[in-house]
């Protein structure tokens, strides 16, 4: 019988997980569409993940699961990982997984059938918020045929994800979409929203199947300076990237409200009004129309900006 060839593959980026990722391998290894490689990432854990990812290998039940293991000497970030999956991917397309969460064992037929039977690029699902004991279902229906209006809906979702989605790999290597080394927050807001873009068409699969951990220790519930910085490098640098685009103009507020969502870390946490007026100023003409802001934090930040300008103005302070 001939070789079966690889379809996807999946990219599972790792730091201390060990509590986790036994379960979330043995999720990978019980899908129903075998043929698909996943490639875990070990970004040099220091506890047991690796001995905890050999007993899924191990486990006799799977033994002609695909899996390849790259570990990092020392801790790169997530970014890195993720690129240094796609480097390493052999499959058509490419799904990520977080080593903390589980999948249902149908997932990635039904993303695979859906992007084949469409003649698709990219196909999403709707997913489920594991909390520590209820789960609460996330529907992710942001489907538009019109290129304008999806970009509209995307850029204004409080999240956004790269786990709930199956992509072609032609579109990151054709379009050269790398995430950014070293700006491990949002970086799946940036690289998932440029894909999007760049695809000839797009599937909804209105089915939960992915299970997202909850994880109030996790790095993307922690506020510090490094973390901002992350998330409005990612925003910005998606910024610059659409400057060129014929699209620009009419997407230009919703870019412009992922910066002013992030730059807040400076108004608020920092008491640092000039840094927060001086970070990409032109953002500020947006604030009363964010959708991510409501009245209050828009009346806050309307204010400090026009607070700002009267005292330059009173101290005749050249900016």
């Amino acid at each position: 019988m001939a070789k079966q060839s690889i379809s996807i593959s999946v990219i599972i980026p790792f730091y201390n997980a060990e509590k986790f990722i036994y379960d979330c391998a043995i999720s990978l290894f019980s899908q129903s569409l075998k043929n698909i490689e996943f490639i875990f990432i070990n970004d040099c854990s220091t506890d047991n993940s690796t001995e905890e990812l050999n007993r899924a290998i191990n486990n006799t039940q799977y033994p002609f699961a695909k899996t390849k293991i790259i570990s990092h000497k020392q801790n790169l970030g997530i970014a890195t990982s993720r690129n240094e999956g796609i480097a390493a991917a052999n499959g058509d397309y490419i799904g990520f997984v977080d080593a903390d969460d589980w999948i249902d064992e149908r997932m990635f037929e039904k993303l695979y059938d859906t992007v084949i039977e469409n003649n698709a690029d990219i196909a999403w699902c709707d997913y489920y918020i594991e909390h520590h004991t209820t789960s609460e279902k996330a529907e992710m229906d942001f489907s538009e045929d019109n290129i304008i209006e999806f970009m509209r809906l995307y850029l204004t979702r409080p999240v956004t994800h790269l786990w709930n989605m199956l992509v072609n790999k032609k579109l990151y290597i054709q379009n050269n979409i790398r995430f950014l080394d070293g700006y491990d927050m949002c970086e799946d807001y940036n690289v998932a929203t440029k894909l999007y873009y760049c695809s000839d068409k797009s599937c909804y699969l209105p089915e939960p199947l992915y299970h997202y951990r909850h994880n109030t220790t996790s790095i993307c519930n922690t506020i510090n300076k490094k973390n901002y910085i992350s998330r409005l490098k990612n925003a910005s640098e998606l910024l610059e990237y659409f400057k060129d685009k014929s699209i620009y103009k009419d997407i230009k507020p919703y870019l412009y409200y992922r910066i002013l969502l992030y730059k807040q870390f400076y108004l608020y946490e920092e008491k640092n009004v000039t840094a927060y007026m001086q970070t990409y100023p032109e953002s500020n003409k947006y604030i009363l129309s964010n959708t991510f802001y409501g009245k209050k934090a828009k009346m806050i930040e309307w204010l400090s900006t026009r607070l700002y300008a009267i005292i330059i103005k009173l101290t005749n302070i050249n900016i």
